[in-house]
């Protein structure tokens, strides 16, 4: 079993830090400049988007950390996972153009792969965190995905609780439910609700419980800070049919619908057995 009551923040972040952090002021309304981590997945690269037009709009600045040898590999990395459609390349580069800054490091590294001086620039800059990385594999047991997904968030909040307060938006998922064998709902202090988790070898169980575990790093952050975090918690993000190419690819959902669309098969559990329209649970990134 993981228990939340051993997933303390001392074990991650040293004391001076933390101790710094219970000091500082509230963070301003104003959101100039966004750190944005996992632009290349296939959720981060449209969130991505969405804060580039939004503080082009604002006259802001969008931070994506990525991995890559130098900023312009890692800058390189997200056009390529963008590259599929010309128009959403070119929509993405017009836009990056005057308000966007790449920063090459990785979550799943100490200080978030970053030297000293931009470590310090990114905790004297930035306004909001925006956090969809992690390993997303559902066959890999909780050990093996605890570095990136457990302690690469750890690493995320001490960026955030550095030189200022920082918000926080963790994006986690609808598996902690399954994994907690019950409906986790918005109110409840995840730590009360959800104190232990199970480890064993059912589907998606360690990644269930390495997001899980991140919620409750989050909700340590907020009660030993102050800090202001967001937790979100998607459930099955299909292809957007505006964009051509941008699926998914190793996701075993969008696998199977490529194989509904190549034999014209759908399986009977696809269909309701009361006539009705028959639909799934699912939304378009």
């Amino acid at each position: 079993e993981v228990h939340a009551e051993d997933l303390k923040l001392e074990r991650f972040i040293d004391e001076d830090t933390l101790k710094s952090a219970m000091l500082l002021s509230p963070p301003t309304a104003e959101v100039r400049t966004v750190l944005l981590t996992g632009a290349t997945g296939f959720l981060g690269r449209f969130l991505g988007l969405e804060w580039l037009q939004g503080l082009a709009d604002s006259g802001g600045t969008l931070i994506c950390l990525t991995r890559g040898a130098d900023a312009a590999q890692a800058r390189r990395r997200i056009e390529a996972a963008l590259g599929s459609d010309e128009q959403l390349l070119h929509r993405f580069q017009t836009l990056a153009e005057d308000h966007l800054e790449v920063v090459s490091g990785d979550i799943g590294e100490p200080n978030l792969g970053l030297d000293g001086a931009t470590w310090r620039r990114l905790a004297d800059s930035v306004d909001l965190v925006v956090h969809p990385a992690a390993h997303v594999n559902h066959v890999l047991p909780y050990r093996q995905l605890f570095a990136p997904n457990v302690v690469g968030t750890a690493e995320v909040i001490k960026l955030a609780i550095t030189s200022r307060l920082k918000p926080i938006h963790y994006i986690s998922t609808m598996g902690v439910s399954a994994v907690a064998h019950q409906l986790v709902d918005e109110d409840t202090d995840i730590r009360r609700s959800v104190p232990a988790c199970t480890v064993n070898d059912g589907y998606a169980n360690g990644y269930g419980i390495s997001k899980w575990a991140g919620e409750v790093l989050m909700r340590e952050a907020h009660d030993l800070c102050g800090l202001p975090v967001a937790v979100f918690r998607p459930g099955m993000i299909l292809a957007d049919s505006r964009y051509a190419g941008q699926l998914n690819v190793p996701d075993i959902f969008t696998r199977l619908l490529f194989s509904l669309v190549a034999t014209g098969v759908a399986p009977r559990s696809f269909y309701r057995g009361d006539g009705a329209r028959p639909h799934y649970e699912g939304l378009p990134v």
